[in-house]
């Protein structure tokens, strides 16, 4: 498992935070978000919750060179309270999202 997540991450990919402030004047898309702004609130708040690292795995660009992802990669800290906050954090968002009736973090 963990020679497949490292083969995933080692190509066309960035830590998420640097990834998204570096837009400037391009847009960058992640995921369900509409807006830049909203996708850095929400890997600021996987990082507040103890996350040790937010990787945005797989970019892609159009012919504008606009910048895509649709995933992120979020490694747990080690400590058993740090896990669980994070996982707390993002079964939040998903049930939110479920109630919206989209597929939220890690579901399509």
């Amino acid at each position: 498992m963990r020679l497949f997540v490292r083969a995933f991450v080692e190509t066309h990919r960035s830590e998420a935070r640097t990834w998204l402030k570096a837009a400037g004047k391009k847009a960058r898309s992640l995921g369900r978000f509409k807006r830049t702004n909203d996708a850095a609130k929400f890997v600021e708040e996987l990082y507040q919750a103890g996350a040790s690292q937010v990787m945005v795995p797989d970019i892609y660009r159009n012919q504008r060179g606009t910048q895509f992802a649709d995933s992120l990669l979020v490694q747990l800290p080690r400590d058993t309270a740090g896990r669980k906050a994070v996982s707390c954090r993002l079964r939040a968002i998903a049930e939110t999202e479920s109630r919206r009736g989209r597929a939220g973090p890690g579901h399509g």
